[in-house]
C-alpha cells in the first residue's frame, strides 16, 4: 500500500503517513467531486506539484471525524473548502470549518481558502472575511489559479515566530 495513504494499524487505528500542502473539503455531489478532481489535476502536476490530501482518495474510513480533525490540524498546511450549494448543506462542511477554526488565531487566516464554485453560496460567517479564490467565471481560471497557487505556496507563521508587541 503506498506511503501518502492513511493507513490502517492496529485494529481500528488509522495514522497519516505524509504531510500534504492542503486538505481540499468538498461537498458529496459528483459535479462537486469532477470539480475537486479537475482542480487536483491541474495543481499536482508540473509546474505547481502540490501534493493534496483528496478525502475521497486519502481517506480509508471517511467517517472518523478524529482523524479528519489532526489531519487537518497536523499534516495539513491549508485547508481549501470548496464552496458550492451541495456544500453548503453537507454534513462534514461545519465540522470541517470547526476545525479550521479551531487552529490557532496566529495560523487560522492563511490557513483556510474558500474556492467558489457556485455563485449562490454564501461564505460561512466565520470565513466571510477571508479572501476566497472565485471559480465562478470559466474564462478567469488564468487569472485565479495563479493566485491560488501564491496563497497555497505563502508561508504559514508558526506561533513562536510571531512577535508580539510590549509595551
Amino acid at each position: 500500500m503506498p506511503d501518502n495513504k492513511i493507513t490502517k494499524e492496529y485494529g481500528k487505528r488509522c495514522e497519516v503517513k505524509h504531510n500534504y500542502d492542503a486538505y481540499v473539503s468538498h461537498g458529496s455531489s459528483d459535479r462537486d467531486r469532477q470539480f475537486v478532481r479537475m482542480l487536483a489535476n491541474i495543481l499536482e502536476q508540473e509546474p505547481f506539484n502540490f501534493h493534496l490530501f483528496l478525502p475521497d482518495e486519502n481517506l480509508i474510513d471517511k467517517d472518523n471525524n478524529s482523524i479528519i480533525s489532526e489531519t487537518i490540524k497536523h499534516k495539513c498546511n491549508r485547508l481549501l473548502l470548496v464552496m458550492s450549494k451541495d456544500y453548503a448543506v453537507d454534513k462534514m462542511s461545519d465540522f470541517t470549518v470547526n476545525v479550521a477554526l479551531d487552529i490557532p488565531n496566529c495560523r487560522r487566516d492563511r490557513k483556510i481558502i474558500p474556492v467558489i464554485i457556485d455563485r449562490q453560496c454564501g461564505l460561512p460567517v466565520m470565513i466571510n472575511h477571508l479572501t476566497s479564490a472565485d471559480f465562478t467565471i470559466p474564462e478567469a481560471l488564468t487569472w485565479v489559479l495563479p493566485r491560488l497557487c501564491a496563497a497555497l505556496r505563502a508561508p504559514i507563521s508558526k506561533p513562536s515566530q510571531i512577535k508580539r508587541r510590549t509595551t
